[in-house]
């Protein structure tokens, strides 16, 4: 005689859910009648609040969803979005992605510049090296003339938009031989040590902090020569000849 088995068995109205849930989840997995009671209800118990909040979900907009998509392409991330892509998917994608996005349309646009024959800009190259290196980086920076005489030490939250801003600003005051930085992305210590730098080191172009008083209590331990590094290509072309 044929011994009934003592495994209980889904229910066809619980099959029915288990599967719906699979298939708005993606989930690639399909129950049957022959699965049992318990491995159904533990799927759908794990899974249950994530199907009901499903539909629910605030969608992307056309432009959000545009915006990600133009990412994922210039970057070649391989990712796409469509009008079924929620809001927060979406969105998350743009966080983690938007800054590499810029820096390399930044860089491209760094690529294609043509320098007039009256432009004296930072050159090309030392470009790519700030816009690869310094993007987004907290820290110092400093300008250094003939004699290696700091003539300049600021500081910035992103050095690779400040640094040549800072230039096109001070290039007309003194010569500038280099260009030299420092990163630290705990903005208390770079605002500190930039307090305590310009002190020592008095720079001729930093008029508004420009004092006669040297530290006595504290020092910022820093040469900025030595532990500075220096941006390079800046002096391998000319300034104001087209790069």
């Amino acid at each position: 005689m044929e011994r009934k088995s003592n495994r209980k068995l889904a229910t066809e109205r619980q099959i029915s859910y288990a599967n719906a849930i699979s298939s708005t989840l993606g989930s690639g997995l399909s129950f049957s009648k022959d699965d049992s009671y318990y491995e159904v209800n533990k799927f759908i118990t794990e899974n249950e609040e994530k199907y009901k909040n499903k539909g629910t979900e605030k969608l992307a907009s056309i432009r959000q969803i545009d915006y990600a998509n133009a990412i994922s392409n210039f970057c070649n991330i391989g990712i796409s979005f469509d009008e079924n892509s929620t809001y927060i998917e979406v969105a998350d994608f743009i966080s983690k992605n938007k800054d590499e996005y810029m820096r390399m349309r930044w860089r491209e646009s760094i690529c294609e510049y043509k320098k007039t024959e009256n432009s004296i800009d930072v050159p090309k190259e030392s470009m790519l090296f700030i816009c690869d290196n310094l993007f987004k980086k907290h820290g110092l920076y400093a300008f250094i003339g003939k004699d290696d005489m700091v003539l300049y030490i600021g500081k910035s939250i992103d050095l690779s938009s400040r640094i040549p801003t800072s230039y096109k600003e001070r290039k007309e005051y003194a010569k500038i031989n280099k260009i030299m930085y420092y990163v630290d992305e705990n903005m208390a210590n770079v605002n500190i040590m930039e307090i305590l730098l310009i002190a020592e080191y008095n720079p001729v172009l930093n008029t508004e902090s420009k004092t006669e008083d040297v530290p006595t209590k504290f020092h910022s331990g820093i040469d900025i020569l030595n532990d500075f590094k220096e941006i390079p290509h800046f002096c391998d072309c000319e300034m104001g000849v087209g790069a």
